[in-house]
């Protein structure tokens, strides 16, 4: 890159060889401030968005990392349990030829069929990673992901407010940047991540080029909270719409840390009532099974 600038090559097409380790928007706005020649005041609110941006990633793994874990423990632990444990209950129980309550019926079922079919496992596990590939990859997959996530108690409200906290950023940035509106939408929806906000922003981004304004078109497409609309109309009706973006960019971030933390905080002692729901049904199912192999007829036979 520095020797073809050194050559006389504009800056935006030195970094176009390598837009695949920049964010989807990067490329664009460098474009646009070229022409507007606010390069360094772009390039600045550049750093200052991924700097931000990194940090929300950041909080999102730590906060879920504790609970991924203990999630991860739960499903070794039924693993080991159905896999190792249980057959081995299973034979035990069949040479007594006890009658068994249905709780352990249904554990040595299971043991059966994990001894005999435990190939079944890896599909299973080999299925979900590629139903999640193809969530994760493909736009049509994405389009699934995007509407369910969205419609997830707790879980929607997160990634909604993430996703206008993200887009307020960038169209605060480079508005502050004096890069033009239309090309700033442009690189707000690239950098929304999410097919149902892009979808609208595009709707909100035609009208807004008709001359209806950028606030009355945001707020028909519904997602975004009308707190961040009114914010926007504030902005246009003051000519201060960088400072108002900005102010609903630190608003929302505020919003979705304590949004964060109470989903970390509410899917922990989930994992671990769900981890103890298993757990204990494997106990009782083993104690009341011990329970009828008093009156089995092996050791009725036995006493007598």
């Amino acid at each position: 890159m520095r020797e073809e600038i050194a050559t006389g090559v504009p800056f935006s097409d030195a970094l176009a060889p390598h837009e695949s380790v920049l964010p989807p928007f990067y490329l664009g706005i460098i474009r646009s401030a070229e022409l507007t020649g606010r390069l360094d005041t772009a390039l600045e609110q550049l750093s200052t968005y991924m700097e931000r941006n990194l940090a929300t990633r950041s909080k999102i793994k730590s906060s879920l990392m504790y609970p991924l874990v203990v999630l991860g423990l739960a499903i070794l632990v039924v693993t080991v349990l159905v896999t190792y444990v249980l057959p081995k209950f299973a034979d035990f129980f069949k040479g007594f030829g006890a009658k068994l309550p249905l709780s352990t019926r249904l554990l040595v079922s299971l043991a059966s069929f994990s001894k005999n079919y435990f190939w079944v496992y890896p599909l299973f596990f080999l299925a979900v990673a590629l139903l999640g590939l193809w969530l994760w990859k493909s736009q049509r997959g994405g389009r699934v992901r995007d509407r369910v996530t969205l419609k997830i108690p707790l879980l929607g409200e997160v990634v909604r407010y993430a996703v206008v906290e993200r887009v307020s950023r960038v169209l605060g940035a480079m508005t502050a940047a004096a890069v033009p509106l239309p090309d700033a939408m442009t690189a707000a929806i690239r950098g929304a991540n999410n097919f149902l906000f892009e979808k609208g922003l595009e709707t909100a981004h035609e009208r807004m080029l008709e001359g209806e304004g950028l606030a009355a078109p945001l707020a028909d497409t519904g997602l975004l909270p009308r707190a961040a609309v009114q914010m926007v109309r504030v902005g246009e009706e003051t000519g201060t719409l960088d400072s108002q973006l900005e102010n609903a960019a630190e608003y929302y971030g505020r919003e979705l840390d304590y949004k964060l933390a109470g989903l970390t905080t509410l899917f922990e002692p989930i994992v671990i009532i769900f981890m103890g729901v298993i757990v204990g049904f494997v106990a009782v199912a083993l104690v009341q099974a011990m329970y009828g192999i008093y009156n089995s007829p092996a050791l009725t036979h036995l006493g007598t």
